[in-house]
C-alpha cells in the first residue's frame, strides 16, 4: 500500500497487491479504522495474461486528504484470509 500526494489529491495505490491478483478473491480495506468496510475492484487473471501482470484501469483510489492510515485484509482464492495489516501515511 502506498499513499501519494498528487495535484492536490491524496491517492492510495494498490499496485503491489494487484501483481498477485491471480491468488486474490477480494481486497478489503478501511481508512483510519479496522472496519474493512470498502473493497477495491479488480478482475481476476484471464488466459494469456501473465500471473503478475497488473491489468486494471486505475490501480489506485482517491481518498480524503486527512487520511492517516489504511487497514487491509486480503481474501484469497482458496477461501482463506490474511491478517489485517495497517499502513500509515508517511
Amino acid at each position: 500500500m502506498s499513499f501519494r500526494d498528487f495535484d492536490g489529491r491524496l491517492l492510495l495505490y494498490f499496485t503491489q497487491l494487484l501483481t498477485q491478483r491471480a491468488a486474490l478473491k477480494e481486497i478489503r480495506y478501511s481508512l483510519d479504522s479496522e472496519a474493512l468496510d470498502k473493497t477495491f475492484p479488480f478482475s481476476p487473471t484471464k488466459p494469456g495474461e501473465g500471473p503478475c501482470e497488473v491489468v486494471v484501469g486505475i490501480p489506485y483510489t482517491e481518498v480524503p486528504g486527512t487520511t492517516k492510515s489504511v487497514t487491509v485484509q486480503l481474501q484469497f482464492a482458496d477461501g482463506t484470509a490474511s491478517e489485517k495489516k495497517t499502513f500509515t501515511k508517511q
